[in-house]
């Protein structure tokens, strides 16, 4: 689909990093924060971002 972007590959040290293919209009977080500004900041809420093994079993979920 054209707007899904292609996933090259997962870097795991020194910490976790995604490659995906180069996204015109930048990341997603970014044009979500900039079209709703009310989208709760995780760190200034003190709230724990989604652990890798969350992750996973999410991502897993999706070609269901």
């Amino acid at each position: 689909h054209s707007n899904v972007v292609s996933f090259y590959g997962v870097c795991l040290s020194p910490t976790l990093s995604l490659l995906y293919e180069f996204m015109e209009k930048g990341d997603l977080v970014t044009l979500l924060r900039n079209h709703n500004p009310d989208l709760v900041d995780l760190e200034a809420a003190g709230l724990e971002p989604l652990g890798l093994t969350r992750l996973l079993h999410i991502s897993e979920q999706v070609p269901k």
